[in-house]
């Protein structure tokens, strides 16, 4: 029900309820400062998104896919969008909408990078 508990007290998923909506901002530190610490399986899990990694992640562990229309704003600093074959350089101002793409984020860069998504629960495309 609207306006019933907490939203805050939600446990974090990564995509939207079915015909629902997220808004978030991510802040994306530089890869360097994980010092090669990302352990896949238990951040996908701790999203609720196991389904939604990407099985081979040979190209990067973070890659994945979810079934939603994304709208990215980058609001601060730099990142790269890689997919299965090509990879976007976004800087502070670019937007990028996306559909169900395999893909990972990664801030090759020294600061920090910000962006504001919307995720909206799709249909496969």
């Amino acid at each position: 029900n609207a306006g019933s508990g907490d939203p805050a007290k939600r446990r974090m998923s990564l995509e939207p309820p079915a015909n629902g909506t997220i808004f978030r901002v991510v802040e994306f530190p530089p890869d360097a400062a994980a010092g090669g610490g990302f352990d896949r399986a238990a951040a996908f899990r701790a999203m609720g998104a196991s389904h939604a990694m990407d099985p081979d992640a040979s190209r990067h562990p973070a890659m994945h896919r979810t079934r939603t229309v994304d709208y990215a704003v980058v609001m601060a600093g730099e990142i790269d969008m890689l997919l299965d074959d090509s990879e976007i350089h976004l800087k502070a101002g670019d937007v990028l909408v996306q559909q169900g793409t395999n893909h990972a984020w990664v801030n090759r860069g020294t600061e920090p990078c910000r962006i504001a998504f919307v995720l909206i629960d799709a249909k496969e495309p």
